[in-house]
């Protein structure tokens, strides 16, 4: 029997000229019904629906493909329980991934769905961002950090600074409002040595949400 949510993902992946292989979606698949069956333990997510959550976080979370070729060690800031860098260490097996979350329970599943899926090249810390700079794997040597859990561009910029390298990439996923924050952040992110290099406006193929990308390069 055909299952429905799967059907729907690899229709949604496809129609953002996302390419996955059938065993990755499988991947997907389990890390959602791991998140939604510890949810209805631990608070991980509001999404409790498995086809919304299908769209809302794992295709939500490697729309990010769409900015092009990602490099790592991928700094994943506040990451709750594991978006996008768990769907985006599926699919990019290749790809370093260090998932940093600060809440417990969000960084033990976080954990627990790594070994669960064998992910071997994505490692998780439960430590604040300010805490993990002195870590000397992460602070200056990221190729990129991204984070979906920011509102505010010039605080993510300020936070992620510390941990990207010369030429790396700090990566933004915004909503309908994110046009409006860049212009009013551009400036002052400029003054960081963070310029924007791409954006990426497209809409979400269920709901039709509207999301804008963007890469900015890091040049002090």
């Amino acid at each position: 029997m055909v299952d429905p949510v799967a059907s729907q993902l690899a229709e949604q992946l496809h129609s953002l000229h996302i390419e996955t292989t059938e065993l990755e979606r499988q991947s997907l698949l389990r890390f959602l019904d791991e998140m939604l069956h510890w949810n209805r333990r631990y608070n991980l997510t509001a999404i409790t629906e498995r086809m919304d959550a299908v769209e809302r976080h794992l295709v939500d979370s490697l729309s990010l493909l769409k900015l092009g070729q990602l490099s790592g060690p991928l700094l994943d800031i506040g990451s709750g329980p594991g978006l996008p860098g768990i769907p985006l260490g599926i699919v990019r097996p290749e790809l370093e991934i260090v998932s940093l979350e600060r809440t417990g329970k969000k960084a033990l599943f976080q954990k627990h769905v790594v070994r669960y899926l064998s992910l071997k090249n994505v490692r998780v810390l439960n430590l604040r961002a300010e805490q993990a700079i002195s870590d000397p794997t992460l602070g200056g040597s990221c190729s990129a950090v991204v984070s979906r859990a920011f509102s505010d561009l010039i605080q993510f910029g300020r936070l992620a600074l510390p941990f990207l390298r010369s030429g790396g990439e700090l990566l933004a996923m915004k909503g309908p409002a994110g046009r409006g924050e860049l212009e009013r952040a551009s400036e002052t992110l400029a003054g960081y040595g963070l310029h924007l290099e791409t954006e990426q406006a497209l809409r979400l193929p269920a709901t039709g949400a509207e999301r804008l990308l963007l890469r900015f390069r890091y040049q002090p």
